[in-house]
């Protein structure tokens, strides 16, 4: 999640891009997998983190990537703490004993200038982020750490799907995911409506095809199911408290769709019954976490009459 936004001095919101890429790859000199190398920085709070700790739970990758989850609370001038006490999820930083996020980014790169978002692939040999782009850390997930896994024969980007997975990931990242940022954040009335539209059209959209198919992309569970599920899981707890737009009664609907028993024949199928553990983690910090309606965005004030649009 960023910790710092800015908006088109015209219409929309515009999300910063994260600026450590590197890559954790089989056949890597800087980044090789390797058990137990790699810690995950996270929380249940962000919608873009949760992506990543699913993937981890479905490539059974919890004894070779370990884990801090930070308070689901974001304290505006310290980012995002540790604090073990807060509750049953939140632990401290067993690797460097940070207070909060900022101070990782610092002790990778004194002179890192940007925001302090997580989730943050960490490399404990060398004690730096490798990367803080969430869409880039699942496809390392689920490709370079099979040797290691529990669920090597998983592959939620299979090779004759991916320029699919890809084109509806947009779809999903632009419309949805970041979507419901660009309601919450709009600092025209023009702006605000224009993502209204098409983050509830593009619902609508996607409730239709999971109305015909057990995931987004047929009978097999992928990527594009993993980044949709958090947004969706979040629309009682956070946007609507947070955005206060009315709750969409398609989100609703298409987040039965994949979770539903009859989709899962009987409830046997393991991706979906880890989704509906992340669905209770991600609902209890949703709806403590940092959407707040004054952070920034008229949206979150009620400053438009469009934000009591009616869409079922």
């Amino acid at each position: 999640m960023t910790t710092n936004t800015t908006t088109d001095n015209k219409k929309e919101f515009n999300r910063e891009a994260s600026k450590l890429r590197n890559w954790v790859k089989v056949g890597s000199d800087q980044f090789p997998p390797e058990l137990d190398r790699y810690h995950l920085y996270a929380n249940y709070t962000c919608p873009w983190v949760n992506r990543v700790l699913i993937v981890r739970k479905l490539k059974g990758l919890e004894h070779v990537i370990s884990v801090s989850i930070t308070e689901p609370r974001l304290d505006e001038k310290e980012g995002w703490p540790f604090n073990p006490e807060f509750d049953e999820l939140t632990t401290e930083d067993s690797i460097n004993h940070a207070k909060n996020i900022p101070e990782l980014y610092k002790l990778s790169d004194a002179n890192y200038q940007g925001r302090y978002s997580v989730p943050i692939l960490w490399d404990k040999k060398k004690s730096v982020i490798v990367n803080n782009e969430s869409s880039e850390i699942i496809r390392m997930l689920n490709s370079e750490f099979n040797a290691f896994s529990n669920n090597p024969q998983l592959n939620l980007l299979p090779s004759d799907l991916e320029s699919e997975i890809d084109k509806i990931n947009e779809l999903i990242y632009e419309n949805i995911n970041n979507g419901v940022y660009k309601c919450g954040f709009a600092p025209t009335q023009e702006g605000y409506d224009i993502a209204f539209d098409k983050l509830f059209n593009t619902l609508e959209l996607l409730e239709k095809r999971l109305d015909t198919n057990r995931y987004l992309l047929g009978d097999r569970f992928t990527e594009a199911d993993v980044r949709l599920f958090p947004t969706l899981v979040r629309f009682d707890a956070a946007y609507y408290n947070g955005f206060k737009y009315k709750t969409a009664e398609s989100a609703k609907r298409a987040l039965e769709s994949m979770t539903t028993e009859k989709k899962a024949i009987g409830g046997k199928v393991p991706e979906l019954a880890i989704l509906e553990d992340f669905k209770a983690k991600a609902k209890n910090g949703g709806s403590r976490g940092g959407f707040r309606g004054d952070r920034g965005g008229r949206g979150g004030r009620g400053g438009f009459k469009s934000h009591k649009k009616q869409r079922n």
